[in-house]
């Protein structure tokens, strides 16, 4: 996509965002209104482990390959990663944390993008299973019955599924001779599959990561005054994360407030709600993103920006 169609869709998204906050600006002056200052303490609070351990699913697939990542750069370039990820449409981030590995740890492309690709793959599964399984629990808005949302799901639950058959292959591979044949075909996933201990802390991660993020959701909407169910909460995280796959505008700001309003006014109708609890959100994440990112560049470059970025600044 060219740099002259992102900016389009950013300042129409701005412009889209100005107008619905002005069609539900009583709504969102009454919830405001309302906020309480100790539950925002918290949901801060909360987005120094959440963006921290963001890291730690993706140091563990590394490791898997032998590169075994320091605490302080993997947490430290979660912090940054973060940050660019906000401010800047696309992913700038993974470019970011490819640079530093290559440069410290020798991690080749390859090895970087089969990671990233099986990472956003898991990540993409354990977000289809928290759209999924709270729709046993919570009334379904006829919206979501369509055959692509249904699909959408199905695939996240497939996408699960085959991670934890990886598992057991895993611990089969370790049992058994398998022909030449067979490990060629899994050759690819071979360092994952080999090592299912490294799925199991991979998977366990995103459950902890998925977790924290609902119980940031929760104490948002405690905040708000408009406090909601933590399986709600949970099924918000899992539509959200599966909206930011693949960030349009910088954070895909603007499309995810219109999004998480859409989906609380269908399930409380109440379009305000959704779109203040993200934005509040948001709010939080670049508080702590732009601290700690800025502490962490400091930390492992000793500068705010790499020289090759500098030099084109």
């Amino acid at each position: 996509m060219s740099k002259t169609l992102r900016g389009i869709i950013t300042f129409i998204s701005i412009i889209f965002v100005f107008f619905l906050v002005m069609m539900h600006k009583d709504e969102f002056g009454s919830l405001f209104q309302n906020t309480k200052p100790i539950p925002m303490l918290t949901l801060i609070l909360l987005q120094i482990p959440l963006i921290a351990l963001r890291g730690y699913p993706f140091k563990v697939l590394v490791s898997s390959l032998g590169y075994e990542i320091r605490i302080r750069d993997w947490a430290g370039l979660s912090f940054i990663a973060n940050f660019l990820n906000l401010v800047l449409p696309y992913r700038p981030g993974m470019v970011f944390r490819y640079w530093y590995l290559k440069k410290h740890y020798r991690l080749p492309l390859s090895h970087f993008t089969r990671v990233s690709l099986f990472y956003f793959a898991l990540l993409i599964a354990c977000s289809g299973l928290m759209v999924v399984f709270p729709l046993f629990w919570i009334p379904i808005p006829e919206v979501f019955l369509a055959p692509f949302y249904l699909f959408l799901e199905w695939l996240g639950l497939g996408v699960l599924l085959t991670g934890f058959t990886l598992i057991g292959l895993g611990f089969l591979l370790k049992r058994l001779q398998v022909k030449a044949k067979s490990k060629e075909l899994l050759k690819s996933f071979a360092p994952f599959i080999k090592h299912p201990h490294h799925l199991l802390k991979t998977l366990t991660g995103f459950i902890i990561l998925q977790g924290l993020t609902g119980l940031s959701f929760y104490v948002t909407f405690i905040g708000l005054n408009a406090p909601l169910s933590f399986i709600h909460c949970i099924f918000i995280v899992g539509f959200s994360t599966l909206f930011m796959i693949v960030p349009l505008t910088p954070g895909n700001f603007g499309l995810l407030e219109t999004a998480l309003g859409g989906l609380t006014q269908a399930l409380f109708g109440n379009f305000s709600l959704g779109f203040s609890a993200i934005l509040l959100f948001r709010i939080a994440q670049l508080l702590i993103s732009t601290l700690l990112g800025s502490g962490f560049c400091l930390l492992l470059l000793g500068h705010f920006f790499p020289s090759k970025i500098r030099s084109t600044l």
